[in-house]
């Protein structure tokens, strides 16, 4: 009885909501699974979702698990049920990612299964679906931001956070790559200063990846603050880059400092772009589908 009265219920709550004030929910299954949903700025047309599930002991590493995602409101069957992987993240943790179409703004329901267990009721994720990206999306053409170089100053400590840069990493502006005929791998990021730990690891994963290739690309990292060095002891002086700005990072609803990685192929155009941590394998796969193509 408890069971069946649940889940209708949940879904009855949200179709109130208004869309100016939308709202993040998210409920443990039975055997006390919770789910914590890392992508949160998700808008109409297919994104890629990423979310954590945690119990008792920790966070569950499982292979796959299956995803059964509906709109709400709409329809009481689900609109897909696909697969979503784990993946491997810095610092024992890890987050399960899959491509879902969400065709029309609104709240959607994410249940939750992990394959090998009995469950009777999933974990389950409600997040508001916007009608429109409020930053560049997948197949535009990104502002051409004269992003800093290292040639700009003498200390690289002006232009990254990062602990051990690469300076490879600011060879050239965000404005050159977008025109040398070459795909591109952007990351917005600051080491030092973002609010989740990835961030560090997000900058060195590109480092990595950029070493892995002998084909030519741009690979270029972003400092979230235009002003690193005069921040240290004092985060309120703290000035977001113009790049930031102009990629418009600053407006998504919650955004304080998390990461973004865009990746982009030969014409300048976006293939694929991830919110907060991509894992290094995601970033290969979407590297090699610019390369050959």
């Amino acid at each position: 009885m408890a069971v069946s009265l649940s889940v209708p219920n949940m879904s009855c709550d949200v179709t109130g909501m208004m869309s100016n004030d939308p709202i993040s929910l998210s409920y443990p299954s039975n055997d006390g699974i919770k789910p914590i949903l890392a992508t949160t700025n998700l808008s109409v047309g297919e994104r890629r979702i990423s979310f954590l599930l945690t119990d008792s002991t920790g966070i569950v590493k499982s292979e796959t698990v299956t995803l059964k995602v509906k709109h709400i409101g709409r329809s009481n069957s689900f609109d897909d049920i696909s697969t979503a992987r784990y993946y491997d993240w810095p610092y024992g943790r890890g987050a399960y990612t899959a491509m879902i179409n969400f065709d029309e703004p609104g709240y959607w329901q994410m249940d939750i299964y992990i394959d090998d267990r009995n469950q009777l009721i999933p974990s389950r994720l409600i997040e508001w679906v916007d009608r429109n990206a409020m930053i560049p999306d997948v197949g535009s053409i990104p502002p051409k931001s004269l992003s800093k170089t290292f040639s700009d100053s003498t200390d690289i400590a002006d232009i990254t956070t990062a602990a051990n840069p690469d300076t490879s990493l600011y060879d050239i502006t965000v404005r050159k790559a977008l025109s040398n005929q070459k795909p591109s791998v952007i990351a917005f990021a600051s080491p030092a200063f973002c609010t989740s730990p990835t961030c560090g690891p997000q900058v060195e994963a590109l480092s990595q990846l950029k070493n892995s290739y002998n084909y030519d690309l741009n690979f270029i990292h972003v400092e979230i603050y235009d002003n690193p060095q005069d921040i240290q002891g004092d985060f309120d002086a703290a000035e977001v880059a113009p790049a930031v700005k102009e990629w418009k990072l600053d407006t998504l609803p919650g955004w304080k400092n998390e990461s973004w990685t865009f990746v982009l192929d030969r014409n300048g155009q976006i293939r694929h772009r991830f919110e907060g941590f991509v894992s290094s394998l995601e970033l290969e796969h979407a590297v090699d589908s610019v390369v050959v193509n």
